[in-house]
């Protein structure tokens, strides 16, 4: 049976990193903790209990949710400025678009099947699957996960549309330090593997390797001998078009499918011939 048994593997996420680590211990792995950002909530944040506030009060055409956490989040908001019963009946009476299975699993713990779909998880392929739509003046709140999104902005001024956007939390760079030790780690062949769930955790550890001028040293270290594994093939993009060839993705964007198959990667590849 093909297991992890003494390989370190890098966590380059922040949430659901327990849940990672686990099961990488259950395969024999060695589960390190190393995220390259650190995702901060703005559920107090009053501006945002305003932009909630308004948007229940004036409705929407549209609401486009990118993720299951902002859906939650946006819930959670919802609860405690005292509108969560009016911000569901706005879920119920607008038109939903959802981008990926956790966001339609979300949407569907409250009771909203009818969706527009994304085709590949990709925002790109929801925008296309909107472009169906007459969106002519419409207003469309557009839930960002965790950092701005200007091209969707723009697509939508493109379309005539009206838009809100809502950010209820946002991505930054984990500590300097915690990023120079990964890197170390990663540059020195410490690792066997780094596992990363979402883009934002690629871009950010580049941008910290080209802050060093080591940028061309991280390219080559996940060619040989480190993996880079992917959890979805939005974030394996984020890594090829940074150069890395390498990269590991399960078929489903499951977490537990992506350590199955670095398990089958790291045992075929110590395989005697």
């Amino acid at each position: 049976m093909s297991n992890l048994q003494g390989k370190r593997i890098a966590l380059a996420c922040w949430r659901r990193a327990t849940e990672l680590a686990q099961g990488i211990e259950k395969l024999g792995g060695i589960p390190l903790r190393r995220p390259t950002m650190r995702t901060l909530s703005a559920e107090s944040d009053p501006e945002l209990q305003h932009t909630i506030a308004q948007l229940v009060g004036e409705g929407a055409d549209w609401i486009l949710f990118t993720t299951g956490t902002g859906v939650r989040d946006l819930m959670t908001i919802a609860d405690r400025i005292g509108c969560r019963a009016e911000f569901l009946q706005l879920l119920h009476q607008a038109r939903v678009a959802a981008r990926g299975y956790k966001t339609v699993h979300a949407l569907r713990q409250l009771g909203i099947s009818d969706m527009v779909r994304d085709r590949d998880g990709t925002v790109a392929s929801l925008l296309a699957a909107l472009d169906e739509y007459d969106l002519s003046g419409a207003h469309i709140a557009v839930q960002a996960p965790g950092e701005p999104m200007p091209e969707v902005i723009l697509w939508a001024h493109h379309r005539q549309a009206r838009v809100t956007e809502i950010l209820p939390y946002r991505h930054v760079p984990a500590p300097p330090e915690e990023l120079e030790t990964l890197l170390e780690e990663i540059l020195t062949g410490q690792l066997d593997a780094v596992l990363f769930t979402s883009p934002p955790q690629v871009r950010f550890l580049w941008d910290f390797a080209q802050s060093r001028s080591r940028e061309e040293a991280l390219q080559k270290a996940f060619h040989e001998p480190v993996l880079a594994v992917a959890v979805g093939h939005v974030t394996a993009e984020a890594l090829i078009a940074r150069g890395v060839s390498r990269v590991i993705t399960p078929p489903s964007e499951r977490m537990g499918a992506a350590l199955v198959a670095l398990a089958q990667s790291l045992s075929v590849r110590h395989t005697p011939i």
